[in-house]
């Protein structure tokens, strides 16, 4: 911060002549002039200092050392400021890539979801079928049967589907038959 900027901020202040010190270039002892400065009123002061502002220069009460390191400390805060800013443009850049990212594969895990019930339906339909033909073809016995479940990891569960009402135990035969008048889903029928 340049002196001049600093009367500049004062100007407009009523107790500024309490703040500054003014001193005249040639040196930093009080001439007889200075002490006058410092016992005149603010109107005084404004007008002399008008009258030769060419000739005065401004001094803070601090001293120059410990201004210098004020200004080395606003300039570094500064500098940090800007890094800070360009850090959090960064994360908030960051966050909504990670957003659309999360976005994308929330997506994609729906889809994956679908096709994966889908390839579930499709699975469960070759399996009925699979039944459906086995018992056309061969018409097993109860323990036949839960032979050709176990070797497929198929539960015995299956034959509640209603897809299966085709499939009907015949206790009489002790086998399993297939009906075509029951087979409502078109399991053999093409």
């Amino acid at each position: 911060m340049k002196y001049y900027d600093l009367l500049e901020i004062l100007r407009g202040n009523e107790l500024w002549n309490l703040m500054v010190v003014l001193i005249v270039e040639k040196g930093s002892e009080y001439s007889p002039t200075e002490k006058a400065y410092l016992r005149l009123t603010t109107d005084e002061l404004r007008k002399l200092y008008k009258q030769h502002e060419k000739h005065l220069s401004i001094r803070s009460m601090v001293d120059s050392e410990k201004l210098e390191e004020l200004e080395h400390k606003a300039m570094i805060l500064e500098q940090n400021s800007k890094n800070n800013q360009g850090v959090v443009t960064a994360l908030l850049e960051n966050g909504k890539n990670k957003d659309l990212q999360i976005n994308n594969m929330n997506t994609f895990l729906t889809q994956v979801q679908e096709n994966l019930t889908k390839l579930n339906k499709e699975m469960d339909y070759h399996r009925l079928e699979d039944i459906a033909r086995y018992v056309m073809m061969k018409a097993p016995t109860r323990e036949e049967m839960i032979s050709f479940l176990n070797r497929r990891q198929i539960s015995e569960t299956i034959f509640r589907r209603p897809e299966l009402q085709c499939i009907v135990f015949s206790p009489q035969a002790n086998r399993w038959v297939y009906n075509p008048e029951n087979d409502s889903a078109n399991l053999l029928t093409s």
